[in-house]
């Protein structure tokens, strides 16, 4: 038998998903809904498996991930509708797989099946925005990368470039001759790689997008 767990504070999703395991072969199903009432089950029942809600109360599921990790439980998240970043995260962190709520009965003990025995649990849609993340994450990297090879007046007088703000506008806002402005732009352009100041405003507003999107938001 497999022990498994589901940690899921809506009860009629925790129940569900029991009531579909424990009809089907193979599993030993034990509930919990708040991180107290997991931390409970894996002291007393050892699971094999744990199927955690990314909003598991009181800190969310994520932060139950490590915990579980060195009890040797391999976790398996899910949610409503999990975003990109969000399956991303918890691939990272160390989780199995990541399932729709949505996911049809028989879909569940078969993913559920197939983690017992050392597989990864992930449906086509949600692998599809695994993988859009994935280079999506890649791409913001890549941008912060490119942006951090300019000091901090560069990236000051960027800024401003950004805000369609000339020379001499970004001379007076900075307190700095307008020749020295071109001197900086020159090496704004030189250092990303870019011909014109709007190429550059729009790497600098890309870049600036990427470092708000580096914390990914929950399901």
């Amino acid at each position: 038998m497999t022990r498994i767990v589901i940690a899921d504070p809506a009860a009629v999703f925790r129940a569900g998903a029991a009531a579909t395991l424990e009809e089907s072969a193979g599993f030993e199903v034990f509930q919990a809904r708040d991180r107290a009432g997991l931390d409970e089950q894996v002291a007393a029942h050892a699971p094999d498996l744990a199927l955690v809600a990314i909003d598991l109360p009181p800190a969310g599921g994520f932060a139950v991930l490590d915990d579980l990790l060195e009890h040797g439980v391999r976790v398996v998240m899910w949610a409503s509708s999990p975003n990109a970043s969000t399956i991303v995260d918890a691939v990272r962190r160390g989780a199995v797989g990541f399932l729709e709520k949505s996911i049809h009965p028989a879909a569940l003990v078969g993913a559920l099946h197939g983690v017992a025995r050392g597989e990864s649990a992930l449906s086509r849609t949600l692998m599809n925005r695994l993988v859009a993340g994935l280079q999506a994450a890649e791409r913001r990297q890549h941008l912060l990368e490119r942006t951090a090879v300019l000091s901090t007046r560069e990236r000051d007088v960027l800024a401003l470039v950004a805000r369609g703000l000339g020379n001499r506008q970004i001379a007076a806002e900075l307190a700095i001759s307008e020749f020295t402005v071109k001197r900086h732009v020159h090496n704004i352009l030189e250092k990303l790689g870019r011909h014109t100041r709007t190429e550059a405003a729009a790497l600098y507003q890309d870049a600036a997008t990427a470092e708000g999107a580096r914390e990914p938001a929950s399901a």
